[in-house]
């Protein structure tokens, strides 16, 4: 299961029973939501009869129902959760139809919920025999019917007795408490998984993501103090830099000036042919477009030049945008023509440098795939836009270096350390759980299980494989079990307070 689970209704139906009465159990508004704390309730129970118990998934919510055994003449109650599977919260809103069919043919209608995620009902039946359970949700919006395992209704209490279950023990953690707090399942599912290498990165800047600016002319440069600051992120065409022409001292900055003007006039003369050509349809479109950016480039340069006779300025720019990285001249230097006077940077690529032992590299035998791990995130080739470069580099004899070409659309910096898990042989029908839902013990690694709606059992599992993403599991779970995927921290820490049977807990 990702986030969500399958569309066909998977039922945990767990007919488990609670030594709870409902006289522990405080539903109202004045409730306490503190799940250790017991309260005096509202008297309504069966005697020593156990609850019945139901956990079932629709695709939209899960259902967590207690109810006291049917019996005829007596009233049973009904205590129904209604989580979202969206985001694991309770529902705030809506109307609940209690279906039940059968031997009994009845319908409890429950206009509003009692509290958030909890609607409360009674029943009391006329006659015994077998009986459907199905819960419908309604918010006007939405409607969900989930049904249930059969039921019996008894003709006694004595005969209730006699088919009911032992309670179940371990951990107890409420609906209320889970409904606070960033908590999520998830169901055991096959997936591949594929063998995977830990290893230590590092980003790195292509030379492509960096060029240096330079001077157009000679002459006496002005720098933008606005602009021309070190990390200081600049658009394309931004003016960095102004060079004057008062002192220039190019010997052959008159041959330069006379040849612009020379190559404008001709390719002024060129264009206005091609034009004509052009309109009689005697040359082809390329031609008249060639002979349009020849004068526009041929124009620019003596104006440029032009400039510098008159003792004008000429603006260097950013040609892209990106972040100053160094600024190489100083303030009122004179520069020559071609000088270098600043290094722009953009960090829209970068490398991944990933270096292995040469032995492990040929273990690895090939790369398949790969997840990066940066600070507390995790990212896979496919969201880095990432790509191999090409073969390994053997730096040395004993390591080889693996290069991978990123988008770096999440704002990475150079030289930043990682951790890679490089992916070779690929295993099919792999159990895998993902890393929120593990928990590490003094080097044993335990997962918290889902017994019914409100009790956990904490399961240890073996470990034969992670990729940064998911361990993968060989023993401990089985497939379509429902395990904690977030809020593990909490479960564990209700698992310490003790680990009693489910009649224990209060809402």
């Amino acid at each position: 299961m990702t986030k969500y689970f399958s569309l066909v209704l998977f039922i945990i139906l767990f007919a488990a029973c609670s030594k709870t009465d409902f006289e522990t159990h405080d539903h109202s508004e004045n409730g306490n939501d503190d799940a250790g704390q017991e309260h005096e309730g509202h008297g309504h129970g069966s005697g020593d009869l156990e609850n019945i118990k139901f956990t079932v998934f629709s695709d939209a919510h899960e259902l967590f129902a207690e109810m006291t055994p049917l019996i005829i003449n007596k009233e049973s109650e009904f205590v129904v959760h209604f989580t979202k599977l969206s985001d694991f919260k309770a529902i705030t809103k809506g109307a609940l139809r209690i279906v039940l069919s059968g031997d009994l043919n009845s319908e409890i209608y429950v206009d509003s919920i009692a509290r958030a995620g909890i609607f409360l009902a009674s029943y009391t039946p006329k006659k015994s025999g077998a009986v459907n359970i199905a819960f419908i949700y309604e918010n006007g919006e939405f409607s969900d019917t989930i049904k249930v395992a059969s039921q019996q209704c008894f003709a006694s209490e004595s005969e209730a007795k006699h088919h009911t279950l032992p309670a179940e023990d371990g951990i107890t953690f409420l609906k209320e408490e889970a409904w606070k707090i960033d908590f999520a399942l998830t169901k055991v599912t096959l997936h591949h998984f594929a063998e995977s290498y830990k290893a230590t990165g590092i980003t790195e800047l292509p030379t492509s993501e960096e060029i240096y600016i330079n001077s157009t002319a000679s002459g006496i440069l002005s720098i933008n103090s606005n602009s021309t600051i070190p990390g200081k992120k600049i658009k394309a065409g931004e003016q960095l830099f102004k060079i004057s022409a008062n002192s220039t001292r190019d010997d052959n900055f008159q041959v330069k000036f006379a040849n612009a003007k020379s190559d404008m006039d001709k390719n002024i003369k060129d264009f206005d042919r091609i034009s004509k050509l052009y309109e009689s349809k005697i040359v082809s479109e390329s031609e008249y477009l060639n002979a349009k950016t020849e004068l526009e480039k041929s124009t620019a340069e003596y104006n440029k030049l032009s400039q510098l006779i008159k003792g004008g300025k000429i603006s260097v720019n950013a040609p892209k945008s990106g972040f100053i990285k160094k600024v190489l001249v100083n303030e009122g230097q004179f520069v020559e023509a071609g000088t270098p006077l600043a290094i722009l940077t953009n960090n829209n690529k970068l490398f991944i440098r990933v270096d292995i032992p040469n032995d492990e590299y040929l273990e690895l035998a090939f790369v398949s795939n790969a997840n990066f791990e940066i600070g507390n995130k995790v990212y896979n080739l496919q969201e880095l836009k990432a790509k191999i470069t090409g073969g390994p580099v053997y730096n040395a004899s004993t390591y080889v270096s693996l290069y991978f070409e990123i988008e770096n659309k999440f704002g990475i910096t150079p030289n930043t350390i990682l951790t890679a898990y490089l992916k070779g042989k690929i295993n099919t029908n792999s159990l895998l759980v993902p890393k929120s839902s593990i928990w590490e013990d003094q080097g044993h690694f335990y997962v918290f299980l889902q017994k019914n709606g409100e009790l956990f059992e904490k399961r240890e599992v073996e470990i034969s494989g992670f990729d940064g993403v998911n361990y993968k599991i060989e023993s401990g779970i089985a497939l379509n079990d429902v395990i904690v995927s977030k809020g593990t921290y909490k479960v564990m820490l209700a698992s310490k307070n003790s680990e009693l049977p489910s009649h224990s807990h209060v809402h």
